[in-house]
C-alpha cells in the first residue's frame, strides 16, 4: 500500500495530480488514501474513465502585464497583508560545508540559482482594485507577481556573512517584505577555514518542503561549475511557477467568474 511504502501527504498530492493529468479522471488526495494499493488505484481509474475535465497543458505565458498568483500564493499573500512581515512561513534549509569554501564561487552560484528559477526573484506588490478606486477606497487590493529580470540588482541574492557568535535561530526568523524583497535570503556562518554552515531561507510563497531538494541540487551543480571556472549547464526547465499559476487561473477562473470546475469544487465544500 501507499502508506506502507512511506507515502505521505506531499507524495499523495503529486500522485493524485499525475493521475488526473495522465488519465483525465477526477482524483483527489483523499482517493489516494482510500484506495491505497496499486490495484485499487487502477480500478478507480478504470471506473472513472471519461469523467474528467480536459487537461490544460503547461505553456509559457507572456511576462508582460500583471501576472496572477496561484491559490496557494494568494493565501500566503493575504496572511502576509493581515499579519505583516513574519517568520511564520519561512522554510530554512541548513547545509554544512566541511573543508575550504570559495565564497566568490558560492556567490556566483547563488546568482545562477535565481537566474534559473523565476520564483526566487519574484516580488508581490499590490495592484489597485479592478474598480479603480484603489486600495485606499475600500480596503481591497489585488496581488500580482512581478518577476525581476536576471541580473536586476534587487534580484541578486547577497551572501550575508554572519558575525562571530551570531545565532542561527535568529537568522531563520528573518521577516521578508514580500512586496519589495525576493523570497530567498542566504547567510554564511563560519567556524574557522574548514567548517561552514550555509542557511538558505525560503519563504513559503516561493516553495514548500519538496522544493529544498531541487534547490540544494541546483546550487551544488552551480557551485561545482563555478569552482571549475565555468557557468553551469542546466537542463532547461519545462516551465516556471508563474506558468502553473496561469494554468490554474484558466482551470478555475476568478472568485467573481469561477469556471464550472471551480463551481463544482466550491459546491462540494459548501455542502
Amino acid at each position: 500500500g501507499f502508506l506502507d511504502l512511506g507515502g505521505h501527504s506531499l507524495l499523495a498530492a503529486r500522485l493524485a495530480a499525475r493521475v488526473r493529468e495522465h488519465f483525465a479522471v477526477p482524483f483527489s488526495i483523499a482517493d489516494v488514501f482510500r484506495h491505497s494499493t496499486p490495484a485499487a488505484l487502477a480500478a478507480q481509474v478504470r471506473t472513472r474513465g471519461g469523467a474528467g475535465t480536459a487537461s490544460v497543458p503547461l505553456s509559457p505565458v507572456p511576462r508582460t502585464g500583471p501576472l496572477p498568483l496561484s491559490p496557494a500564493q494568494q493565501r500566503l499573500w493575504f496572511l502576509h497583508r493581515l499579519e505583516g512581515p513574519s517568520p511564520t512561513y519561512n522554510i530554512p534549509l541548513v547545509l554544512s560545508v566541511n573543508g575550504p569554501l570559495d565564497r566568490d564561487a558560492l556567490q556566483l552560484a547563488l546568482h545562477d540559482l535565481v537566474d534559473r528559477h523565476e520564483t526566487l526573484r519574484t516580488v508581490y506588490p499590490p495592484t489597485d482594485s479592478p474598480s479603480g478606486n484603489g486600495p485606499g477606497a475600500d480596503g481591497d487590493d489585488t496581488p500580482h507577481q512581478l518577476i525581476l529580470p536576471p541580473g536586476h540588482e534587487a534580484a541578486r541574492p547577497v551572501l550575508h556573512l554572519a558575525e562571530p557568535g551570531s545565532d542561527l535561530t535568529e537568522a531563520v526568523r528573518h521577516c521578508f517584505d514580500l512586496a519589495t524583497e525576493p523570497p530567498l535570503r542566504t547567510v554564511l556562518f563560519s567556524d574557522g577555514p574548514d567548517h561552514h554552515t550555509l542557511l538558505l531561507l525560503l519563504h513559503h510563497i516561493a516553495g514548500d518542503g519538496a522544493s529544498t531538494t531541487p534547490l540544494s541540487r541546483d546550487l551544488a551543480a552551480a557551485y561545482t561549475a563555478r569552482l571549475a571556472g565555468r557557468a553551469p549547464e542546466f537542463t532547461p526547465l519545462a516551465g516556471q511557477y508563474v506558468d502553473h499559476a496561469a494554468r490554474l487561473q484558466l482551470l478555475l477562473g476568478s472568485p467573481a467568474e469561477p469556471t464550472a470546475l471551480a463551481e463544482a469544487q466550491l459546491a462540494h465544500w459548501r455542502e
